[in-house]
């Protein structure tokens, strides 16, 4: 996260060996944090809204498994 509201997300899972990388901007409304990303290489139209609650110095991001699992946490701390 920047000061003038950038973000950029970068997931790499234990069992491949691909780096994701998502960037775009965030918009804190205390106690939200709404971010608007688009994984690299997406098209121009595909953007990803994700919300989350800020806790202190860190906050976590929710949403639902693409697989039908249960929904997905992030937490991200200072």
């Amino acid at each position: 996260l920047t000061s003038d509201g950038r973000a950029e997300r970068r997931i790499r899972y234990a069992t491949l060996p691909t780096e994701y990388v998502a960037s775009g901007t965030f918009e804190v409304t205390a106690p939200q944090i709404v971010f608007s990303l688009r994984e690299e290489g997406s098209v121009a139209y595909d953007h990803w809204i994700v919300r989350g609650e800020l806790n202190g110095q860190s906050f976590s991001i929710h949403y639902p498994d693409p697989a039908d699992g249960p929904d997905i946490v992030e937490t991200y701390r200072r």
